[in-house]
């Protein structure tokens, strides 16, 4: 018995004293809450970018709530096509404000936010089902998410170039478009058949010659006919432009700064890049007057077009042949100016914004005038030798001896290729000498 009741003491005497300091417990708690006030965010708190700092949980959810209602008011959504946005629900951003504040830490300071996709499936009649079956929404709900829960930007704009599978041809447009017209002595439809449909994927180059290296047969006004087209095409685009070369003179046919001459046994070939990430088809089409070349694919980012400046003419040189076997002048060949000028491509983007790009000066040498007058054989020599002299004292003398006649007239002879500036097939690319 006495061993019982001391057990039943000793057990007495630590609840009482449990009790004590359980009260002693509550009442220092409570002391300190009276005493400190209801926390609150530490100083230069922020989440997306909306300052807490000192307030409770329930005042920083009050503000947020406050700052999503200004931004829902003004954002606007949209999505791109060529033609026109269409407008998305701003309903479309579902933001959880009190998982926010209930999962807050310093390495998660941004709003907790849900892409609700029933909004987004009613792109689909706008899009059409071809399209819309192409686009990769989850892409899409996620850089809205991630746009949506900063609060940075009131306009979200996405292009659907950039949401749909690769190669969607129902997108597909096309971006530029130049016609050459057929000389009478060419038949270019073997080229325009075997470079039509062939295609230059992303940061890829496209060679003329590596498609028609393989023909059976060659006809050169032909093939630069239809590379001319090409060549025009791609001056109204972004592509960036390899390699080109031009003749020694313009064919009346072919604009200025279009030509692209392309010679097979010398090598002379057109090579372009693209400098986008998507794949762009070439489509040829010919007429009974004309060549068409077109580049097909999405629409590019700006809009480009051609301009010829510094346009100058290049007057031919006469040069003279004595004879002693006619009285009369005649006239061997008539002669015809030639010219110089600059090619540039002008950018304009959506700001109707222009930027010039120098692509090249291309230099069309004078054919030069051939005189024969008479003049007695016994005076020949001395008349060679007193012209002659003339010549290289008179800067402005343009007549010469029939001895000067060979290196005068290589300026305009199809076969001469000494002098850059003059020569067939001049590399327009490396910028000649004035």
């Amino acid at each position: 018995m006495v061993k019982k009741g001391s057990i039943r003491i000793f057990l007495l005497v630590i609840t009482m004293s449990l009790f004590l300091l359980a009260i002693m417990s509550g009442g220092s708690l409570a002391y300190e809450s009276v005493t400190s006030g209801p926390q609150t965010y530490s100083k230069e708190t922020k989440i997306s970018g909306i300052d807490i700092s000192n307030l409770t949980e329930s005042e920083a959810l009050l503000k947020l709530e406050k700052r999503v209602q200004e931004w829902k008011e003004q954002a606007v959504i949209n999505i791109e096509t060529k033609d026109r946005n269409i407008p998305i629900s701003v309903d479309v951003v579902q933001f959880h404000l009190e998982n926010t504040i209930a999962n807050y830490s310093p390495e998660n300071a941004v709003l907790s936010v849900s892409i609700d996709q029933t909004h987004l499936n009613k792109l689909q009649p706008d899009l059409g089902v071809r399209i819309f079956e192409k686009v990769l929404l989850q892409k899409l709900q996620e850089d809205i998410r991630n746009k949506a829960q900063t609060l940075s930007a009131t306009s979200l704009s996405f292009s659907i170039y950039d949401y749909v599978e690769p190669e969607t041809e129902a997108l597909y447009t096309t971006v530029s478009e130049f016609r050459v017209p057929i000389p009478d002595d060419a038949d270019p439809s073997y080229y325009v058949r075997e470079l039509n449909g062939k295609s230059v994927k992303g940061a890829e180059s496209f060679s003329i010659l590596q498609h028609a290296k393989g023909a059976s047969f060659h006809n050169e006004t032909a093939l630069n006919v239809v590379a001319s087209a090409i060549y025009g095409a791609v001056l109204e685009t972004n592509f960036s432009i390899n390699q080109r070369h031009i003749n020694q003179h313009r064919p009346e046919y072919i604009e200025k700064g279009r030509e692209a001459s392309v010679k097979m046994e010398e090598g002379h070939d057109l090579i372009v890049q693209n400098k986008n990430n998507a794949t762009y088809t070439l489509e040829l089409k010919q007429t009974d007057e004309e060549v068409i070349a077109k580049w097909i694919g999405y629409p590019l980012p700006h809009e480009y077009m051609v301009q010829i400046r510094n346009d100058k003419e290049v007057k031919p040189r006469t040069i003279v042949h004595y004879s002693d076997s006619s009285y009369e002048t005649e006239l061997k060949q008539k002669g015809s100016s030639g010219e110089v000028f600059e090619v540039h491509r002008i950018r304009v983007d959506e700001n109707n914004e222009k930027l010039d790009e120098f692509i090249s000066e291309d230099y069309y040498a004078p054919v030069n005038r051939v005189e024969v007058r008479y003049e007695r054989a016994s005076k020949q020599e001395g008349a060679l030798n007193n012209e002659t002299n003339s010549n290289s004292q008179s800067s402005h003398d343009n007549t010469s001896t029939e001895s000067e006649e060979n290196q005068l007239n290589s300026d305009s002879s199809p076969e001469q290729n000494t002098d850059a500036r003059s020569g067939d097939g001049w590399d327009i690319t490396d910028s000649p000498e004035k």
